[in-house]
């Protein structure tokens, strides 16, 4: 997977939708998946007193949904399931998939990186 350098938030559109910095050109595609966060603090292994690295705070998992040359819009790809009863059977029950809005915390500036391939 090809690591996209300084990928970040640069405008927050709406509570499901972002812009990020990189686009087509960057090779951001259809099939990727980001995950935004922000840097927390240095982790020392409290044993041997190495250097881990720095904690990244997770905010927010998403999907591009509009891929343009130099910027890409992403939308949140949480979702939580809600069952509900079809009203013409009592035994019958449907699972509704639910979009869930983009944690609040996040905030332009904010890292991005491709986390997966669908």
């Amino acid at each position: 997977m090809k690591e996209i350098d300084d990928c970040r938030v640069i405008k927050i559109l709406n509570e499901f939708n972002i812009i990020v910095n990189k686009g087509r050109i960057d090779g951001i595609n259809d099939f990727q998946r980001f995950l935004v966060y922000e840097l927390g603090e240095q982790i020392v292994d409290p044993k041997t007193g190495r250097i881990l690295g720095t904690l990244e705070i997770i905010k927010g998992r998403l999907k591009p949904i509009h891929i343009q040359e130099n910027m890409t819009t992403a939308e949140s790809d949480e979702y939580s399931t809600e069952k509900s009863q079809k009203l013409a059977s009592y035994s019958t029950f449907v699972e509704n998939k639910i979009q869930k809005p983009l944690n609040k915390g996040i905030k332009i500036g904010d890292f991005v990186k491709i986390i997966s391939i669908v």
